[in-house]
């Protein structure tokens, strides 16, 4: 390969929630209280209020994630799941 020819290089990626207690057991995210069922997929909107919230803060932290959450990401995930 000519290396010369190389003008960019990406990485994409999805990223999802699996959800384990202290002892690395799968803990439920569903309301049938299944463990099997312990992973938020990437797609998952259920932390739409959650997102709309963070983004209101406008905290600085933002600015690494290019100004706003995605309720895609994984802090909307976990407040989500604290709530």
């Amino acid at each position: 390969m000519d290396l010369s020819r190389i003008r960019g290089l990406g990485f994409d990626a999805t990223c999802s929630l699996v959800v384990l207690d202290k002892q690395f057991r799968p803990l439920p995210v569903n309301h049938e209280g299944d463990s099997r069922r312990n992973v938020i997929m990437w797609l998952d909107h259920r932390a739409v209020s959650q997102v709309h919230r963070i983004n209101e803060t406008k905290h600085s932290v933002l600015q690494y994630v290019g100004g706003v959450m995605s309720v895609e990401m994984q802090a909307p995930k976990l407040l989500w799941l604290k709530e």
